[in-house]
């Protein structure tokens, strides 16, 4: 995962429980964002956390469940904001958890804090034993705060792991950093193949690195952008971050109708939709929205093809 919060939703298949590095569908959001944290929330109920131990179960399981939810979707946000602000050089997923744990810590314990004084005004056999709402806010609380919170960080780490072995998706890998869109361009899920590709032979070779991706092998490849060792493609059926040499990814593109135009881009013609002015140089604009900046060695060529596509 990628978390994939913008790419998989429309997927209505589900999936078989052995496909690995799947995209996530319906379900797995729900299985992960809320049937896991109350699974969750029940255990640590069960095993007497303070409320419990001073309320009881019936009583204290919607407090610790609305703690527990609100730490889950919360690191899973903040790990989310780090793969989108890392998608040109993706850290570790482990790397990424951790950064998005600590980015949402103190933000987590202001909340905390006013869930505690809210509960204790419905629900005051909780007797709850916390300073959240009893110590006034400071330093020595958000310390305190943080080092008591470093437990649920194995815990966090385990599901998302354990969510991959048990069911195929990669929550919150590279490939789920959000695009971002030209409004003024269709997106990709209304895009109708073009004469070209519905030409494409039903026995042509599946691109190596598409065969390596997450990607379907029917995949029509739009852009290719070279990521230090890995290379992002981009295609009618999503996005992907594959280990793979960029030079190699240009070898294996030859003979197809599209060409470098930047030194760690390569495009396909029947992506582009249109161009634009960007200083000295211009940048191609692909059905899907996405920028791809042209080189000043490539520019003359790409104004040739953009103006013969326009006129055809």
């Amino acid at each position: 995962m990628s978390l994939n919060l913008t790419e998989s939703l429309s997927n209505a298949q589900r999936p078989a429980r052995h496909q690995r590095n799947r995209a996530p569908v319906i379900g797995d959001y729900v299985a992960f964002l809320i049937v896991m944290p109350l699974l969750f929330a029940i255990w640590a109920t069960a095993i007497g956390m303070a409320p419990a131990r001073h309320a009881g179960f019936a009583t204290a399981f919607p407090y610790i469940a609305v703690q527990v939810t609100a730490a889950w979707w919360a690191n899973a946000l903040g790990t989310q904001a780090v793969v989108w602000m890392t998608r040109r050089k993706p850290l570790p997923r482990w790397l990424a958890l951790v950064v998005g744990f600590i980015l949402v810590c103190l933000p987590l314990g202001v909340f905390y804090k006013g869930q505690s004084a809210l509960f204790q005004q419905f629900l005051p056999a909780l007797s709850l034993s916390t300073s959240a709402h009893e110590v006034a806010w400071s330093l020595d609380y958000a310390a305190r705060f943080c080092r008591y919170s470093l437990p649920f960080l194995p815990m966090w780490m385990a599901a998302v792991y354990g969510y991959e072995i048990l069911r195929g998706v990669q929550w919150f890998a590279p490939s789920a950093a959000t695009e971002i869109r030209d409004p003024a361009i269709p997106a990709a899920a209304s895009h109708r193949p073009s004469a070209s590709e519905t030409r494409t032979p039903a026995a042509a070779k599946v691109l190596p690195f598409v065969a390596g991706s997450r990607l379907p092998a029917e995949a029509q490849v739009w852009a290719v952008k070279a990521e230090e060792h890995y290379i992002k493609l981009w295609s009618d059926r999503g996005v992907d971050l594959v280990r793979y040499r960029f030079s190699d990814a240009i070898k294996d593109l030859a003979g197809r109708d599209g060409t470098q135009v930047h030194r760690s881009w390569w495009i396909a013609w029947s992506a582009v939709v249109g161009s634009r002015s960007r200083g000295r140089s211009i940048e191609l604009i692909l059905r899907n929205g996405l920028s791809i900046p042209v080189s000043l060695a490539h520019k003359a060529a790409a104004s040739r093809r953009t103006t013969k596509n326009d006129m055809g």
